[in-house]
């Protein structure tokens, strides 16, 4: 078994690490440092497994909040790009002819004219798609290390904040790939103030786009799901201090709009959006598994429905980078009762991610309603649908209107929280495109009381309620 750091051989690493006892990947590492330009004086490596207790709960919850720092900090990171363990290493024989562009001389052209092709394709699956950048704890990293050398299956890659090159193309690629450092730090910074000293609608473009790629990368233990982008998380709220706060994978100026996440792909299979271990609230995108869809503020003439009042977010040992441990949302707006028919018209099968449903309100129909759970066998409608237990169920499911954007409105789905029943839970969103159905909408939002058993507190005159979504 390789080398690593226990509370066993802590007293011994610290005199003496014998090289022969690394993975090949770290030995390789230690040599590729030699040949770095001397006048960087490079006289340390940090290796995770060396530098952070292995089995050490304590230990662990001390060095991950520093993650951040390490990455911005260091001259350089190396990354076995192409290996999915440490028995990959970063040197490997190769074919070198396979990088250069072939020569085409086409006998169809009368002109006479040569061709200079190459195979660009091979480029971001060499990064993006590689064994290492589908870990979801690398992707911070790549993110925050200010640059990279990639140890690729056909060649070496760079990647800085102002240049994205590899051998074939050492000036830089001709195409721009959305490489992560496409969106790193100094990308942000650079959109971070507006006119009167607040943050522009830039940077939440690009936390969208980071929760996005994050989403697509795989967790061993998906209670990490927070954490293994924490440290990305403390820096960015580092530099917004005293503009805005971060809130479990969210941001406070972007509520409610942030609220309307869209959960595009469940990788973990049907049923499994949400996970078994607690950790977020079903509000953040984190409570959930695969790739999502997360809108910051659509557009100057995005109105919001819904207000949230007040806000209780814990974090462990008050630290952002160490995850939720809980989280209370308080908000305001239209909630409607709602009855849900399964559409099969759609073309889903019983293997979909999620459903798509048509969402009746009095005997009106509206479109894009999705539910976040187990597909549904065929059955008569309408019918209701509980997620959390994965088949049909006779609790009520209710619609909280979120914001609209012309006659366009999206919104939640919500239902009662099967441990605090004075507490709420999302389970999906919904979208609706026409201009009377907002208006039955807010119909029947206002009819919706407490004898529905929706809330503590609604207000008559305006139709909205106040509940607790957790």
């Amino acid at each position: 078994m390789p080398l690593q750091l226990t509370q066993e051989n802590l007293e011994e690493l610290k005199t003496r690490i014998s090289f022969h006892s690394l993975h090949i990947t770290f030995r390789h590492a230690i040599v590729a440092t030699r040949f770095l330009p001397p006048d960087l004086n490079v006289r340390h490596i940090w290796i995770d497994s060396l530098c952070v207790i292995q089995g050490s709960r304590e230990d662990w919850e001390i060095e991950t909040p520093k993650m951040g720092s390490i990455y911005q900090n260091a001259v350089l990171s190396l990354a076995a790009t192409f290996g999915k363990d440490g028995k990959a290493g970063l040197f490997r024989q190769r074919d070198d002819l396979s990088l250069r562009p072939f020569i085409v001389r086409p006998d169809w052209d009368a002109k006479g004219r040569t061709f200079s092709c190459e195979d660009r394709a091979p480029e971001q699956s060499m990064l993006v798609d590689s064994a290492l950048g589908q870990r979801a704890w690398c992707f911070q990293e790549a993110i925050l290390a200010p640059r990279i050398m990639h140890f690729s299956a056909q060649q070496l890659f760079w990647e800085c904040s102002t240049l994205t090159a590899n051998e074939a193309h050492p000036q830089g690629l001709p195409t721009r790939y959305p490489f992560r450092k496409s969106f790193s730090l100094d990308t942000w910074a650079k959109h971070s103030d507006g006119p009167h000293g607040s943050p522009e609608p830039q940077p939440y473009r690009i936390w969208d786009v980071m929760v996005s790629l994050y989403t697509q990368c795989r967790l061993t233990r998906g209670t990490d799901k927070l954490v293994a982008i924490g440290s990305l998380a403390l820096s960015l709220q580092k530099r917004l201090e005293g503009f805005d706060t971060y809130v479990a994978g969210l941001w406070k100026s972007q509520l409610p709009y942030n609220l309307v996440w869209k959960l595009l792909e469940c990788r973990s299979g049907p049923g499994a959006y949400k996970p078994k271990d607690w950790r977020a609230p079903s509000w953040s995108w984190a409570s959930t598994d695969g790739q999502v869809r997360l809108d910051s503020k659509i557009s100057s003439t995005s109105l919001a429905h819904a207000k949230v009042l007040d806000l209780r977010i814990r974090y462990k040992n008050d630290n952002i980078a160490l995850g939720v441990t809980t989280a209370d949302l308080q908000t305001r707006g239209p909630i409607a009762l709602v009855d849900l028919e399964l559409n099969y018209f759609q073309g889903l099968t019983d293997s979909s991610k999620y459903r798509m449903f048509i969402l009746r309100l009095r005997g009106a129909k509206f479109k894009d309603v999705i539910y976040q759970g187990k597909p549904l066998k065929n059955g008569s409608g309408p019918c209701r649908f509980d997620t959390r237990l994965g088949h049909l169920t006779t609790s009520p499911i209710y619609a909280l209107l979120i914001f609209s954007d012309g006659a366009v409105l999206q919104g939640l789905m919500i239902q009662r929280h099967s441990d605090r029943p004075e507490c709420w839970e999302r389970c999906g969103w919904f979208t609706l495109y026409e201009p009377e159905d907002r208006d039955t909408f807010l119909k029947q939002a206002a009819i919706t009381s407490l004898e529905g058993c929706v809330c503590g507190s609604h207000d008559d005159e305006s139709g909205e309620h106040i509940i607790v979504l957790v």
